[in-house]
């Protein structure tokens, strides 16, 4: 008789990296004027692509200097990879934002919604939240483990 065995793995995850696709880069707020011109840190081929230290909610690459009101609309158009401290990819999915990136006020699973201060941290981390990020299921995620 063949059975499915579940089995519960440790994983160290060092780094959440995203890339989201914006849908109105002016709902942001860059150094307290509006990002109309999306001139937000960590943009990349039209996407925000911030890395971020899961254990301080430091944004690696961040410009210094700056600060952010982030308030993005994203819907289904993240992809969010799990990096271990060697930046190693663990695994990423294409799905919702993930309650961890929705700090501020509710995502309802469509925005980011992050403070960032002039070093790059983002304000009221909580990395508690990125075994939910990790283990989330949705309908519309793909997942894909290395």
């Amino acid at each position: 008789m063949r059975i499915k065995s579940k089995t519960t793995k440790t994983i160290d995850i060092a780094y959440l990296q995203i890339s989201a696709g914006v849908r109105h880069w002016e709902d942001s707020i860059l150094n307290n004027i509006e990002d109309s011109l999306g001139k937000m840190p960590c943009i990349k081929d039209g996407c925000w692509c911030p890395i971020i230290e899961v254990d301080t909610g430091v944004i690696t690459n961040w410009e210094q200097g700056n600060t952010a009101e982030v308030h993005y609309k994203v819907c289904d158009r993240g992809y969010y990879k799990f990096l271990d401290a060697e930046m190693k990819l663990i695994r990423t999915s294409q799905m919702y934002p993930p309650e961890i990136l929705s700090l501020k006020d509710p995502g309802w699973c469509d925005y980011i919604i992050l403070d960032i201060d002039e070093n790059g941290k983002i304000e009221h981390w909580k990395p508690e939240l990125i075994e939910d990020a990790f283990n989330t299921k949705s309908f519309s995620e793909r997942w894909f483990l290395y």
